[in-house]
């Protein structure tokens, strides 16, 4: 994508038309009631365009003002825009039905001119790709059909839709240390151009206030980053459509979030703390990749050393032969250059503290671990207790949870950021009867249909792991937080979304006292603090001075949590009580999540009418300020 994204910017497509699509949507027609709300017949009635029966009997209101909105800025004023929707609120129909209404309306009003070449340009994740064939499949009515067509050849297109448009870069490297503020500015330049003046301006007005708020800054750090981005709501409100999941929760049964803390086992504490002994600021990234797997399971640790070893053993046996066979040695000689690429091309991540480019890269980062300094692992994992998935809290309560639902039929989701910890998972729930499917970035479109196909089809299968956009499903595990929320907020839009029939229950888990911790807490201030603005993309690199103060030794001594104090049990649906109540030494805190949300509400904290008006003016100023020297037409 940010290949072609360049060729668009060489070409300068500023006069064209854009829309700026924020994460990937999955509309099922029979989601969708074929009849209107009073609501909905009147904000289609005072529209200043006709819109298709089709869509007319199937857009809900939400929808009608953003194809309202989008329909004034792309097609009136021939200008970008930002539809700026949570999780499940079908922002992929708005778009499709836009695209409907400009073809149609062209072809009853030639005159008009726009759309020119019946061409759009769709730029999307491979991901997301048969998302969106699927979706025009679903929604194409009379009109459409050359917007479906082929879109390959980038000339002259008359609408460009970014899907996942806050991955924009407009630099010539892959591992740029762009935060999600950055790549804001950068989405917001593209739609529209000298909005938001220069990045210098930018970075002095805005970047470096919020960037350097974090969960346990000062009263007055907080204050200024809170204004700072009410400001930069208020700049870019002229170009952005937003919708919360305030939306959903008035069309969909209760949703329930629980934040599940547990206590490290023995075995967990002893390798936890050994590692803490190491230099964990030299390689801050690989060591939090590193903790979090013996915080998921000692045997993940384990089962990634194993691999590593192997893959070293094998390079030289591979070089002894090598000596023997002239020509065999060159073959061999760049499998071992390979490997040592991987470490190198990790280094390399590792320097810019992108939480999501390491991630991707578990395996290399793993490869740190054969060195001297680690010896100590061959008596730590030499220990019959890891064989146990007991010897996790975390790992016990998803074995118990799934057992529970199997006995009623309920389907989950478990989704980790560990494509290790899911393989363990996988082993090991059908020792309990458990069928599950599969789901990572690794396979291709058609593996990932088919795994879906069967979730949704074959009443066995009780868990799956992660990415799946089901329905079928109503309960969620999110094994380990992410420093950015957005995917773990993705995630649960899996199964919380329109077509959603029954109460939705999801699972937080973390281990208590322990680097999980800090995680959580800073992901919820940046929720808190970012959401008004970027519309959950805070920020997900993460200074090398900020993850160092999140490296200290646990608490051994935690007391575990009474149930007979235990508030709101009463109200937990039967399968969460008693999950609770089989893991009950383990747990420390079972507790609702919006609880935790509530505490770090910035705005109801810092922002008071009189600092509202004044961020509003501020950004009057700045537009009145920048407007001279820039480009954009609003």
């Amino acid at each position: 994508m940010e290949n072609i994204l360049n060729d668009i910017l060489k070409n300068d497509y500023n006069k064209k038309t854009r829309i700026i699509v924020i994460d990937d949507d999955d509309d099922d027609p029979l989601e969708y009631q074929q009849t209107q709300s009073p609501e909905v017949k009147l904000a289609i009635q005072n529209l200043s365009f006709k819109i298709d029966p089709f869509f007319q009997k199937r857009l809900k209101l939400h929808q009608v003002e953003g194809l309202k909105f989008m329909w004034e800025r792309v097609y009136e004023k021939k200008q970008g825009c930002l539809l700026a929707h949570s999780m499940g609120l079908g922002k992929t129909i708005q778009v499709i039905s836009l695209l409907t209404t400009m073809y149609q309306h062209l072809k009853e009003n030639p005159e008009t001119n726009f759309p020119t070449g019946n061409r759009v340009l769709i730029l999307t994740p491979m991901v997301t790709l048969s998302n969106w064939a699927s979706e025009f499949e679903k929604w194409a009515v009379d009109g459409v059909e050359n917007v479906i067509g082929e879109v390959y050849n980038i000339s002259g297109p008359d609408v460009i839709i970014l899907d996942e448009a806050h991955r924009i870069k407009n630099s010539s490297s892959v591992l740029s240390a762009l935060n999600r503020l950055l790549e804001y500015y950068y989405m917001i330049d593209f739609i529209a151009p000298g909005l938001l003046g220069s990045k210098e301006k930018f970075d002095c007005y805005f970047s470096d206030y919020i960037d350097k708020c974090y969960s346990d800054s000062s009263i007055t750090t907080k204050e200024q980053a809170c204004f700072k981005l009410y400001v930069l709501q208020f700049l870019t409100a002229f170009v952005t459509h937003r919708r919360g999941e305030d939306i959903l929760v008035k069309d969909l049964p209760p949703k329930t979030e629980y934040v599940v803390r547990f206590k490290l086992s023995p075995i967990q504490h002893k390798g936890y703390t050994s590692l803490l002994k190491l230099n964990c600021t030299a390689n801050p990234m690989i060591t939090l990749l590193i903790l979090r797997s013996i915080c998921n399971h000692p045997k993940i640790f384990q089962n990634f050393l194993a691999k590593r070893l192997e893959k070293k053993r094998k390079a030289e046996l591979n070089k002894l032969n090598a000596e023997e066979e002239a020509d065999q040695y060159m073959i061999e000689s760049m499998d071992i250059d390979e490997d040592v690429s991987d470490e190198k091309s990790f280094e390399m991540m590792n320097d810019t503290l992108d939480t999501e480019l390491v991630e991707v890269n578990e395996e290399a980062a793993f490869s740190k671990l054969v060195s001297s300094e680690y010896e100590w692992t061959r008596e730590y994992l030499d220990n019959a207790d890891i064989e146990s998935w007991k010897c996790s809290g975390k790992i016990s309560f998803i074995a118990d949870l799934t057992k529970e639902c199997k006995l009623i039929g309920e389907k989950i989701v478990i989704v980790s950021h560990s494509l290790a910890c899911l393989d363990y998972i996988q082993h090991l729930l059908p020792i309990f009867g458990i069928k599950t499917g599969r789901l990572d970035g690794s396979m291709d479109v058609g593996e990932r249909k088919g795994v879906i196909d069967k979730f949704h089809t074959d009443e066995s299968i009780n868990a799956s792991a992660i990415g799946i956009n089901i329905v079928v499903a109503n309960r969620i595990v999110l094994i380990d937080q992410d420093w950015n929320p957005l995917f773990d907020e993705q995630s649960i839009g899996r199964i919380y979304r329109y077509g959603q029939t029954k109460p939705v229950t999801v699972y937080r888990l973390i281990t208590a006292a322990t680097i999980e911790e800090r995680i959580y807490k800073q992901s919820v201030h940046k929720k808190s603090i970012s959401e008004r603005v970027i519309d959950n993309k805070p920020s997900a690199a993460i200074s090398k001075e900020e993850l160092v103060r999140y490296f200290r030794e646990p608490d051994s001594d935690l007391s575990l949590i009474d149930l007979e104090t235990q508030q709101s049990r009463s109200d937990m649906d039967w399968i969460s009580n008693r999950v609770l109540e089989q893991n009950a030494n383990t747990i420390t805190e079972f507790r609702q999540y919006k609880d935790d949300n509530d505490a770090e509400d910035m705005d109801e904290t810092f922002l008071t009418e009189s600092l509202k008006l004044r961020a509003k003016q501020d950004a009057i100023n700045i537009i009145s300020d920048w407007k001279n020297e820039s480009r954009f037409n609003l």
